[in-house]
């Protein structure tokens, strides 16, 4: 998986701006020229548009948050411009390119989309071009992270809308109706203080006197008044680069925060993160969380519900034979032959054994194996018929009664009348 460096408050931004050219004695803007642009990401004005995570460093540098700005004051250096000092002071330069998989106080961090160079939108123009991707961020270090494909496409089309939403407005607001409505507030609150005040204030006169010579206060307060339109703009609806006041209701103003809750998504985050779940295919899932576990395969077909559960009321499980039943039976020797056949019934044996009665309990532990055939139940019925082959068992003879017997003859065992010896 590829990797991109994260970039830190010390990485450089190295920029080729072109912006409107008003060249000082001319009349009005006559084209536009490039401007060497130089600023750390961590400039002058610190956190005034800067972002980046407090808590969250590296062992070189603070981790930088996504839509980082460098913001106002960016050094230009070029051909003379009497824009100049506005460009300068309303200057921007924005990280747009940051990965949701790692977070830095809940927020992206910024990446650099070139691996170790990054693309930031810089403030060119503002009413000749459009702002463009021609700041470029070296992005040194050894701390890096991954992003995924929604992440760099959402990113490039809050680009490309952001791009687009300053040049309209810079257009806008310099028709010349504007202008014609502006210069007065102008002249009256601005030109007047700066010009007849704070200017011959400053060096005892002598920075109002070399700008005399030079034929620069007429031009100043031209270009001045030429650009304020577009610049009342950015103060009143705010722009995407540079720094907008927190209530104006577009740009890095209420554009970019939330003012019903400062600690939720923006409604410009919001939008981007919408776009980027969509082409990612995924809900907002928190970056860190790890993959999800595969899922697990199916039963089987013929596996079958699984047995139910024994009823509540079935009792405790039958008592295990008692101590004395003896061995179990061994199994039949490898000689014993075919199993002897079944018995056959004796002839007039009667009817077979009835099965026991429901309430007889638990089964009687099984006889060992010499204890011979268990005697039969008492109220089992009919005697069940012996085995075939094993003599049956003598019944016992019922006690005669007394005097029963052989009856005797008439007179045995009376004595011989008259005694002595019997008669012959």
């Amino acid at each position: 998986m590829a990797t991109f460096n994260v970039l830190k408050n010390f990485h450089p931004m190295i920029g080729c701006d072109w912006h409107d050219l008003m060249p000082p004695g001319s009349p009005s803007i006559t084209g536009k020229a490039p401007y060497l642009a130089v600023a750390p990401l961590v400039w002058l004005t610190y956190n005034l548009t800067a972002k980046w995570g407090p808590s969250t460093h590296t062992h070189w540098g603070w981790t930088m948050q996504r839509q980082t700005d460098i913001g106002p004051l960016i050094p230009h250096i070029g051909a003379p411009n009497v824009l100049l000092p506005l460009i300068i002071a309303f200057s921007g330069s924005k990280s747009y390119f940051g990965t949701s998989r790692i977070l830095a106080e809940g927020k992206p961090v910024a990446i650099a989309i070139a691996k170790i160079i990054n693309t930031n939108l810089n403030c060119d123009g503002p009413t000749k071009m459009p702002p463009l991707p021609t700041g470029f961020v070296l992005a040194f270090t050894t701390h890096e992270t991954s992003v995924t494909l929604g992440d760099v496409l959402a990113d490039l089309a809050q680009m490309v809308f952001d791009s687009l939403l300053q040049f309209g407005i810079a257009r806008f607001f310099n028709l010349p109706i504007f202008g014609k409505i502006c210069t007065p507030i102008y002249e009256k609150l601005l030109f007047a203080p700066i010009f007849n005040k704070l200017l011959p204030a400053l060096g005892n006169g002598a920075i109002m006197n070399y700008l005399y010579k030079k034929g620069l206060v007429e031009f100043l307060a031209k270009g001045v008044a030429i650009q304020l339109p577009l610049h009342i703009a950015g103060i009143l609806l705010g722009s995407p680069l540079g720094w907008s006041p927190s209530w104006s209701p577009v740009g890095s103003g209420g554009y970019a925060t939330n003012p019903n809750d400062p600690d939720s998504p923006s409604r410009e985050e919001s939008v981007h993160d919408a776009l980027r779940d969509y082409i990612n295919g995924t809900g907002n899932q928190h970056p860190s969380s790890p993959p999800p576990s595969p899922t697990p395969p199916p039963p089987a077909a013929d596996a079958g519900a699984p047995p139910p559960p024994p009823p509540a009321d079935a009792g405790a499980p039958p008592s295990p034979p008692p101590a004395d039943a003896g061995a179990p039976a061994p199994p039949p020797s490898a000689d014993a032959g075919a199993p002897a056949s079944p018995p056959a019934p004796a002839s007039g044996s009667g009817a077979p054994a009835s099965p026991p009665p429901a309430d007889a309990g638990a089964p009687a532990p099984s006889p060992p194996a010499d204890a011979g055939a268990p005697p039969a139940p008492a109220d089992a019925g009919a005697p069940k018929p012996p085995d075939a082959g094993t003599p049956a068992p003598k019944q016992a003879a019922a006690p005669k009664p007394k005097g029963a017997g052989i009856p005797k003859k008439p007179g045995a065992g009376k004595p011989p009348q008259g005694g002595g010896a019997p008669q012959r």
